[in-house]
């Protein structure tokens, strides 16, 4: 598979940075690159995404 051109670190990076993330309570999501127009419908809350619940309590009200 060859990588887009916007393609930065591996998926364990990905999943390193979104621990770091939900351990400080933000809410996350990893979605396609390749569709930077579905972002509207992903903060909107209903687009296509993997998402990741904050492990405690949010920061951001």
């Amino acid at each position: 598979m060859e990588k887009g051109r916007f393609a930065m670190g591996g998926m364990a990076s990905k999943l390193a940075a979104i621990k770091v993330a939900v351990d400080a309570g933000i809410e996350t999501h990893i979605a396609s690159g390749r569709h930077p127009e579905r972002l509207a419908a992903i903060t909107a809350g209903n687009g296509t995404s993997t998402r990741f619940h904050p492990a405690g309590p949010s920061f951001v009200r």
